[in-house]
């Protein structure tokens, strides 16, 4: 036999666990090379020729000064997402007998929505509460594949995913 059960209380639900629970994360996703604003570009390198209208500008024959000559920048985008992050594992959403990641720090439970995000991203810095981000800018790369949750009733979905410490020499 199965209960239906009114929309209303799911959006209670969703609402609370929104407000109460959810936390600001930092997805840094991997650079991607832009053509420097501030000289010409021959398809390899600088042409040493400043572009009008750049923001440094320099004499021909000199290497630019806002990309040293290579003729593009590297360039890290960014976006804020908001998701419960545990960091013991006694408050982990159990997720099957199966998963045993003994490196894991972390789990962070998002909005599925969410999901292409942290599976693009290279890595996330999780934010706290009080300014305490000053102190700590933990960096976390993901380890596991995503998990599906939430009620099935419920529109509104979950995914869970693991993480470690953000390894800068595999980033």
């Amino acid at each position: 036999m199965s209960i239906s059960l009114p929309p209303e209380i799911f959006k209670a639900y969703n609402d609370a666990v929104d407000n109460i629970w959810n936390r600001s994360i930092t997805l840094v996703y991997p650079e991607l090379r832009e053509e420097c604003p501030n000289c010409t570009f021959n398809g390899l390198r600088s042409n040493g020729v400043y572009k009008t209208g750049g923001p440094y500008p320099f004499e021909a024959g000199f290497l630019c000064p806002f990309c040293e000559g290579a003729g593009f920048k590297m360039i890290e985008t960014t976006e804020v997402i908001k998701a419960r992050i545990y960091y013991s594992q006694k408050d982990w959403i159990k997720v099957g007998p199966q998963v045993q990641l003994p490196n894991a720090a972390a789990q962070i439970v998002a909005n599925m929505k969410d999901l292409p995000k942290l599976q693009q991203c290279k890595y996330c810095i999780p934010h706290y509460y009080d300014n305490i981000d000053n102190y700590n800018n933990q960096k976390l790369q993901r380890i596991s594949d995503f998990y599906p949750q939430g009620f099935l009733q419920n529109p509104q979905k979950y995914v869970v995913t693991f993480w470690t410490a953000y390894n800068e020499s595999q980033g």
